[in-house]
Formats: C-alpha cells, sequence, structure tokens
C-alpha cells in the first residue's frame, strides 16, 4: 500500500473516532438537557399549582367579602367603624336611621351625630374602650337625625382593626318602636289602674247620690210648689242628676258604662255645638271648614259632644281677650296616619282639627294632654276628664 493509501486511512479513522467522541457528547448534553428540562417542567407545574392554589384562595376570599359585604350591607341594624374620632363606614340601615347619606358623613367627627345629653357618655365610653380600659359594651344612648330629633338606640361596640389601625365597630339597633311600645304599655297599665280606681269610685259615689235623690224626691212630693223650699229640693234633684252624669262618665272611662254607638254626622255635631258655644262666648270668632260627603263615624253622641264642648272650652281659656277658633273635617284613610303612636285598623276615617290663636301648651302639657284629671287649671277649675 502506498503512502498516500495509508494517510486516508489514518483520516478515516481519526474521523470515526471523533464523530464517537462527538456522539458520546451530544448524548451527555442531550441527557443534561432532558434532566433540565424536566426539572424545569416539575418547576413550572409546581408554580402552576400554587398560582391555581392563589386563585382559588382570592376567589374564596372574595366571596367571603361579598357575602359579608351584604350581610352588612343589608343589616337591620346600623353598622359603623370609627377611627381616630371619624366616621370610616356606615351601612345604609345606619344612614336611613340618621336621616343622611353615607358620602355625607364619611370622614366627619361621629360626635356630631350624638344627641348632646348622651354625648359626655358616649365619649367617655369611646376613649376608654380606645385606650384598653374594660368598660360596657352594650348600652343605650340617643343619636341626632338630621332634622334635630332624638334617635333612640342601642350601642353594642368593640374593637377591630381596620387599614392596619385600631378603630371602634359599633351595632347600632334603632330603639323607637320598642321605646314607643313600652311607652303604650306603660300608659295602659296606668290607665288600667285609674279605670279600676275610677270605677271603684264612681260606684260608691253613685250609691250616695241615689240616697240623696231619693230622699230629696220624697220632699218635692210632699211639698206645695209654693213652699219656700220647694225650688231648693227641685235644685237638689238638677244637681244629683249632674253628679250621676258625672259617676257615668268616670264609668265609661273604667270600661262599665253603657253608651250607644251609632253612625254620626260629625259635621252636624260640631255646628250644632259650635253655634251653642258661639252664643255664649261672643268674643271669640268660629271658623269652620267642613268636608262636604264627610264619611259617617260610629260614636256615642253624647261623649263626642262633650269632647267638642271641652275643646272648645280649652281654646277660650287660652284665649282670655277673645281670638279665633279653627274647625276643620276631612275624610282620610289608614294610610294617611302613618308615623302615628297608635296603629288604624285599615278603613276610612274622619280627621278633626281644632286650632286657635291661644297661648299654646307647652311639651309637658302636650305629653300629659290626654291622661285622665290632669289639668293646668287649677284646684276648683277643671278635671281633665273630658279629653280621656
Amino acid at each position: 500500500m502506498t503512502k498516500k493509501g495509508k494517510t486516508g486511512e489514518k483520516r478515516y479513522a481519526d474521523s470515526e473516532r471523533l464523530l464517537k467522541e462527538a456522539r458520546k457528547e451530544a448524548k451527555y448534553y442531550q441527557s443534561i438537557a432532558e434532566e433540565a428540562g424536566k426539572k424545569r417542567l416539575q418547576e413550572i407545574n409546581q408554580l402552576s399549582r400554587l398560582i391555581s392554589a392563589r386563585n382559588q384562595a382570592e376567589e374564596a376570599l372574595r366571596e367571603s367579602e361579598e357575602k359579608y359585604r351584604n350581610l352588612v350591607e343589608r343589616a337591620n341594624d346600623g353598622i359603623a367603624i370609627v377611627q381616630d374620632n371619624l366616621l370610616k363606614y356606615l351601612n345604609p340601615r345606619l344612614a336611613e336611621i340618621g336621616g343622611y347619606t353615607a358620602d355625607e358623613v364619611i370622614d366627619t367627627p361621629f360626635t356630631d351625630y350624638v344627641y348632646p345629653d348622651e354625648l359626655p357618655k358616649v365619649v367617655d365610653y369611646y376613649n376608654r374602650r380606645m385606650a384598653g380600659d374594660e368598660t360596657v359594651s352594650t348600652y343605650e344612648t340617643a343619636l341626632r337625625h338630621r332634622d334635630g330629633s332624638k334617635i333612640d338606640v342601642e350601642f353594642n361596640t368593640g374593637i377591630i382593626t381596620y387599614q392596619e389601625k385600631p378603630a371602634a365597630l359599633a351595632i347600632i339597633r334603632d330603639m323607637t318602636e320598642r321605646k314607643r311600645l313600652e311607652a303604650q304599655l306603660q300608659q295602659a297599665q296606668k290607665m288600667e289602674a285609674l279605670g279600676t280606681l275610677a270605677g271603684g269610685i264612681a260606684h260608691n259615689f253613685n250609691n250616695l247620690l241615689m240616697g240623696i235623690m231619693g230622699n230629696a224626691s220624697l220632699m218635692v212630693s210632699e211639698t206645695d210648689s209654693a213652699h219656700p223650699n220647694y225650688e231648693k229640693l227641685k235644685n237638689i234633684e238638677k244637681l244629683v242628676d249632674s253628679g250621676s252624669k258625672l259617676t257615668q262618665q268616670l264609668l265609661g272611662y273604667a270600661r262599665e258604662g253603657r253608651y250607644e254607638i251609632i253612625p254620626l254626622n260629625l259635621n252636624q255635631l260640631m255646628k250644632e255645638t259650635s253655634d251653642t258655644f258661639r252664643a255664649t262666648k261672643k268674643e271669640i270668632r268660629v271658623h269652620r271648614e267642613l268636608a262636604e260627603n264627610l264619611f259617617p263615624i260610629d260614636a256615642d253622641q253624647g261623649q263626642i259632644e262633650q269632647v267638642l264642648l271641652n275643646l272648645y272650652v280649652n281654646a277660650a281659656d287660652a284665649m282670655p281677650g277673645g281670638g279665633d277658633l279653627f274647625l276643620k273635617t276631612i275624610n282620610v284613610t289608614d294610610k294617611d296616619m302613618k308615623g302615628r303612636p297608635y296603629k288604624p285598623k285599615p278603613g276610612n276615617y274622619v280627621l278633626l282639627t281644632v286650632r286657635d290663636t291661644g297661648t299654646g301648651m307647652d311639651k309637658r302639657t302636650t305629653e300629659r294632654v290626654f291622661d285622665p284629671f290632669f289639668s293646668t287649671k287649677g284646684l276648683g277649675k277643671g278635671t281633665g276628664l273630658g279629653l280621656a
């Protein structure tokens, strides 16, 4: 073999060797790449699972926040968050209770909405709670409505973390309706006790009157009409009769009277009673605005006449120098009587308005105007029973 042939074979052998080494190295790097790829794929899968878990946690958190937000937003009680003495949150119910919108009160001092008489107590409890002192968490107080009126409420308070800072959480329950029902219950109990007392007095008083009436009648029947004492005896009979009517009023108040409930024309009764009143009180000008086609009312005529005359007399007492008395009637329904301390049954009603230009009544008198026997006229000038 020539030298040139040997050289070619050597080159071929070297190429084969280099090719084998290259293939070996390629497999080596391929194995490394495959291993790295597997690890990378594992890392990607792990990251994907973490992302999925985080998304699920965020969705659960979002659903939880939505659920509690709905609970807070739809709660029947007011809810507020107070931080650094400022209102940071209030739900729609609390805004409704106070007569404000949320935008109006956010970041304003919470003390602006506490009723002035209750402010020292509420501020003291708030400061002590925020300072970590032990204090009551549930107590009754009052808020100030937008129109300035008082709203009886119950506070249930605690401390929470709001935006990484301590804050006071208050759940506020409107106590207006409960207070109204409690007042009605107390009034009913008082009326029941007074009714029992009035009934007992009326029965005993009526027995005395019957004894006087019997003896007076016997004396009248045995006395000649020309005798000087005859008219005095007749006056005794009239006074006893007046006393008997008073006992009937007391028994009626005690629910033991016998009243005749019949359909009445209130306009006609007002015309008759006001004409009588006007004839005796020339200094009082009576103005009547009576609705046409007024609904009839079911009542005892004597009681209604008594109520009307007592209203007229009370008006006259408030206008000793004369004045104007305005009488008005209109038809209404139960839907027109919302926001009242009583709850009327569904149906048609008649609204009677009596207004005068007198001195009026202060708040204390207004609160007691329908209390039996209550009067501001002084001893011997009235019992107040007429409006009971």
